[in-house]
């Protein structure tokens, strides 16, 4: 539902800010979220809720929400574009005070070790900003086959972005209840 309209998931909401300002402070080791419930719990909703909340007055300086539905993703090179548009998006609306840079992925191998990524998150840092980026019905990489090879990207770029302890954030949400055959 818009924004507008959420009412409820207080106390999870809660939760994710919570870990959002430890990873802010570089007081937590992790930096995966993720969402699960059956379908229809209001998954989706709540990203589209935090995603209007971190505009307000109190948030807007400290966290930022990209979010990507994986209904959308094509093959391995979807989680590279993805990350991408999250960083070009947070350097559009000014949260990533970096105005004249291209983002440029060297690497889809690892994909933050390039240059322009990481003057992004030493601007992060600098800055005490955390990016969240949310990758949206993220079961869809299970349910077909040819995608298999884009959760192995998104999973090598879950173990980048804890590995690395940046002010970056990988969410997921995933929808219970799924059965997949041998």
């Amino acid at each position: 539902c818009r924004p507008e309209f959420f009412i409820g998931r207080y106390h999870t909401q809660k939760e994710i800010w919570l870990f959002l300002d430890k990873a802010r402070k570089g007081i937590t080791p992790t930096r995966i979220l993720a969402l699960t419930a059956p379908s229809g719990f209001g998954k989706s909703s709540l990203i589209l809720k935090l995603s209007s909340r971190f505009k307000n007055q109190k948030w807007k300086n400290k966290f930022y929400l990209y979010t990507i539905d994986s209904r959308s993703a094509k093959g391995p090179l979807f989680v590279a574009k993805a990350l991408k548009a999250g960083f070009e998006s947070a350097i559009k609306t000014g949260f990533v005070d970096l105005p004249q840079t291209v983002v440029k992925m060297d690497s889809t191998e690892g994909m933050l070790k390039g240059a322009t990524i990481q003057s992004i998150l030493n601007e992060l840092k600098k800055t005490k900003r955390v990016l969240l980026i949310f990758f949206d019905q993220f079961e869809e990489l299970f349910t077909k086959e040819e995608l298999l090879p884009t959760f192995d990207s998104f999973k090598k770029l879950a173990f980048e972005v804890n590995s690395e302890q940046s002010n970056l954030v990988i969410g997921f949400s995933w929808r219970t209840g799924i059965t997949f055959s041998d």
